[in-house]
């Protein structure tokens, strides 16, 4: 909304922009979609068992029946929240399970 005998600082910005001029030789065009790409797990995390039991109850079969009454009992102190997995601590904190390659970066950024 202009007043009288103001002036449009927004549209006098815009009108001396000069026009981008994108070729495909800067800017090549992609034809696949991200949903093509077939996902590769590296490395399955330390916590996979406790997140598949608390979102499909699924128990891994080569527990016996010692681990398996120890492996749901641990399931206790677990929370699933997609897409992360969390556990409570004995001290009452809530802490987030960090896969064992991302565990240096989040130690670093917390010290830098």
């Amino acid at each position: 909304m202009t007043r009288k005998g103001l002036k449009n600082t927004v549209a006098d910005h815009l009108s001396r922009m000069s026009p981008i001029e994108e070729t495909e030789d800067k800017r090549p065009i992609k034809d696949e979609f991200a949903d093509e790409h077939i996902l590769a797990v590296i490395g399955v995390p330390w916590f996979a068992d406790y997140a598949n039991y608390l979102v499909g109850g699924v128990i891994p079969d080569d527990f016996d029946s010692n681990k398996k009454k120890k492996f749901l009992h641990d399931c206790r102190f677990y929370l699933w929240d997609d897409p992360f997995l969390y556990k409570r601590g004995i001290d009452g904190l809530v802490r987030r399970c960090v896969p064992e390659e991302e565990q240096r970066d989040v130690l670093k950024a917390f010290h830098d």
